[in-house]
């Protein structure tokens, strides 16, 4: 191990060394003379976040409406749980094929083709007003829409290190996937107000189990002379159509959106930002083979995939999760919502101050883990004490453990660029967010056993926090980009 881990490291520092010489001899003037910023990168930064957050949005659509939409359509927790596992699916199945794609053929060609992929998927959810016939192709929307998946959340460094300056880059990509972040934040307030908000009070016994209800066109004589019978299978047809109407808003949104990057969504700029943007990098699969025997950049990784992974498929099903100490589906979404938001300003706080002081992302990252495994813990703690059970609490630690963790997402992501340096940086990332599908796979796959419960979710999440923290505690860190840059401090970049 320590043979292959020195190896790779030798490998990458003399592809970084040929890198820097290249750069001083032929394009030295090129670098010092021709650097240039482009306030147009914040609308190349902004719509890529939009794509990323309509990509989450959709995404996570069912886990804030599971209550509902299992009445509507008859499902249970693992249909739920599978809507959302189609994601981290077609991630898996896809996700080496597309950082090479957005090397090849570019950014714009490999944006308009992932939101295509959610248009596509969008406008399947709708196409049918048949609940059976739904649920299928409601499927199929859910896994087009995680083939999107890898260039949303592989290529924000990319776009940071194409377009912003290198003062700049943590910033950006605390942007693009605070943006993208939002999009899920969204959902769990989107779909409640356009679901739930837009149903009638219920008339009918609260025993009454609506989606063992029969559809109201499939009522025996009998059924229909018992009204409240009937009555519930009224109420089912409401919420089929209140759902319906969610998934069209979904989709008209998403073909605007589709629409605007196709007029305009460059993929990168006339002239570089800094050195390192026009560095040569390593051909795909090459870079590929190399990171493999990176063993600090696979320690990011493992350090991503289990922390990440597990709380993003975490907070999709956080619905199922509380219902069972008694927290509505509006109210979940509410912690959801805000949880995603103040995680998203944490995000641009701390890669601002990453910026500022370059060099200490590995010190931020450890503070951030050990701030959430701390927090974590006493949310465990509230499940299962009768003395600080309270939804204050509930609320407080799942808002503030989420927030120190998906803090950590942007720094996670450029430390791993600095660390296989010069490898393309849609390589390490599209690497990092297999892995954390990998982990989304295998913790949502769990809800197929029948009567696995819930506690579970949360001894998971604590315990990927915890191990997370020594692991990167003993990395071994270097920053190969932002020490090429440093090499002249003295050439700034002009603005146009």
């Amino acid at each position: 191990m320590e043979d292959d881990r020195a190896g790779s490291e030798s490998y990458i520092q003399i592809q970084s060394d040929q890198v820097q010489s290249r750069l001083y001899s032929a394009n030295s003037t090129i670098v010092k003379d021709q650097i240039h910023l482009y306030k147009r990168r914040w609308y190349v930064l902004v719509v890529f976040g939009l794509f990323s957050a309509t990509q989450n949005m959709v995404w996570n659509s069912w886990g804030p409406i599971s209550t509902t939409s299992e009445e509507a359509f008859g499902w249970d927790d693992s249909t739920i749980a599978w809507m959302s596992n189609w994601g981290p699916i077609s991630f898996v199945l896809s996700g080496l094929f597309f950082p090479w794609l957005l090397q090849v053929k570019g950014l714009r060609f490999s944006v308009v083709v992932s939101m295509a992929f959610v248009t596509v998927g969008t406008w399947l959810r709708i196409i049918s007003v048949d609940p059976d016939f739904m649920t299928y192709l409601i499927h199929l929307g859910q896994f087009l829409n995680g083939l999107a998946g890898p260039i949303g959340m592989a290529s924000v460094s990319k776009i940071s290190v194409t377009w912003f300056h290198p003062e700049e880059r943590v910033t950006a990509t605390a942007i693009g996937t605070s943006l993208g972040s939002l999009g899920a934040a969204l959902s769990f307030v989107a779909g409640p107000y356009f679901v739930s908000s837009q149903l009638p009070a219920k008339t009918f016994p609260q025993t009454i189990v609506i989606r063992d209800i029969p559809q109201d066109r499939y009522l025996t004589v009998a059924q229909l002379r018992n009204s409240t019978l009937r009555e519930a299978a009224v109420y089912r047809q409401q919420e089929q159509d209140v759902i319906w109407q969610y998934l069209f808003y979904e989709f008209l949104w998403s073909g605007i959106l589709m629409g605007v990057i196709l007029i305009q969504f460059p993929s990168t700029p006339p002239k570089p930002p800094g050195r390192s943007a026009v560095a040569e990098r390593e051909e795909y699969w090459t870079g590929m083979r190399a990171i493999w025997r990176n063993v600090p950049f696979l320690t990011i990784a493992f350090t991503y995939a289990i922390s990440i992974g597990v709380l993003s498929v975490w907070g999709s099903v956080l619905n199922i999760n509380l219902s069972t100490i008694g927290i509505s589906q509006e109210f979940s979404g509410q912690i959801g919502f805000h949880a995603t938001w103040i995680s998203c300003i944490a995000s641009l706080v701390v890669g601002r101050f990453a910026d500022r002081c370059g060099g200490k992302m590995k010190s931020l990252i450890v503070l951030l883990y050990v701030s959430a495994s701390f927090v974590f813990v006493g949310f465990l703690f509230a499940l299962y004490s009768e003395t600080f059970s309270s939804t204050a609490v509930i609320c407080l630690t799942v808002i503030a453990g989420s927030t120190f963790l998906s803090a950590s997402t942007p720094l996670l992501y450029e430390l791993a660029c600095e660390m296989v340096y010069p490898i393309e940086e849609a390589t390490p990332n599209g690497l990092m967010a297999f892995f954390t599908n990998v982990a989304g796979i295998v913790f949502l796959g769990v809800f197929s056993f029948p009567n696995v419960g819930t506690m579970w979710m949360n001894w998971t999440l604590v315990l990927a926090v915890i191990v997370c923290i020594p692991l990167t505690m003993t990395l071994n860190v270097t920053y190969r980009r932002m020490d090429l840059e440093r090499l002249d401090q003295g050439a700034r970049s002009k603005v146009i």
